[in-house]
């Protein structure tokens, strides 16, 4: 196991710069995203204390994974992957800033944050490669 561990990291190292950084970057918003999903539906669920706002708030953020892929797509044909890529990363940092800096949140507001959310993901997993 060590030595394939090993491997991997020499091979990692041998890459351009530039692609270790994206590789960094990849592996550890892909590690994060996770656990930012877990805290915002409990920052939902301490806010609103009902269950279907957090369900509605994942819900349009699915919608939006959909959304950025077929827009994504598009949008491929004009613009450069790591661009589209890094949009993504900042759209999701904005969308939790938006969200966090709500004064209510009522069902518009959370199905707009998580279908932002959503997209941000979207641009993320689709461009990733």
């Amino acid at each position: 196991m060590l030595s394939k561990i090993t491997k991997e990291f020499t091979f990692f190292k041998q890459q351009p710069h530039n692609m270790q950084i994206l590789l960094l970057t990849n592996m550890f918003y892909a590690f994060v995203l996770p656990v930012v999903e877990i805290f915002v539906g409990a920052y939902i669920m301490r806010n609103t204390n009902n269950p279907s706002y957090v369900a509605l708030y994942q819900l349009a953020m699915y919608v939006g994974i959909v959304v950025a892929s077929v827009i994504n797509g598009e949008l491929l044909k004009r613009f450069q992957v790591k661009h589209l890529y890094a949009f993504g990363i900042l759209v999701s940092g904005l969308s939790m800033v938006v969200m966090m800096g709500l004064k209510t949140m009522g069902f518009g507001e959370l199905f707009v944050a998580g279908l932002f959310m959503g997209i941000a993901s979207g641009f993320f997993w689709a461009n990733r490669w």
